[in-house]
């Protein structure tokens, strides 16, 4: 079976800053301990659903995070509630039968500067970011993720969630 995961990233917040934007976007959800200057969380329901009432609510730099293991991936970046960039590489047409559960995103604009602040600060970790930006048909979602430091990304989704929360009931995971 194919993973599909999408979770949602806060920048530099903490644990109870998650818990609060999960609660002004009037979500319930599962924020996991901050590590690496991100704080990961993932809300309940149906994938792709949550997405604009967490933006509205949003008060800060939010990453969020789709792949599907045989399709491809996203990444948009939003501060505030202002959509400041977006990535999209799908290998397949898998994003036409989402229908209305897709990602609705503008042409790529990656920015490669404000990604540039997130990895450590080489030669290697520049380039390596540059290619994971490469749309050539290789997956390099979980590159990505790793590069900019997300420790929680694998396997989670809202749909995923809601269907089994036992499944990532683990000390310091908060159940808003």
């Amino acid at each position: 079976m194919s993973e599909f995961s999408e979770s949602y990233h806060l920048r530099q917040a903490s644990q109870e800053d998650a818990v609060q934007l999960l609660q002004r976007a009037g979500l319930k959800g599962i924020v996991f301990p901050s590590s690496s200057q991100w704080t990961s969380f993932v809300p309940g329901g149906q994938d792709w659903e949550a997405l604009p009432a967490i933006v509205q609510a949003n008060s800060g730099i939010l990453l969020h995070y789709s792949y599907g293991e045989d399709h491809g991936w996203t990444i948009e970046v939003y501060e505030d509630a202002e959509h400041r960039m977006v990535f999209q590489h799908w290998w397949d047409d898998f994003s036409e039968e989402l229908g209305d559960f897709a990602p609705s995103c503008p042409p790529n604009n990656p920015d490669i500067e404000l990604l540039a602040q997130w990895i450590p600060q080489s030669p290697e970790s520049f380039e390596v970011l540059q290619k994971c930006l490469m749309t050539d048909g290789q997956d390099r979602a979980y590159e990505f993720a790793q590069l900019i430091g997300l420790e929680y990304f694998k396997g989670l989704s809202p749909n995923s969630w809601s269907h089994s929360p036992e499944s990532v009931r683990k000390p310091g995971v908060i159940e808003v």
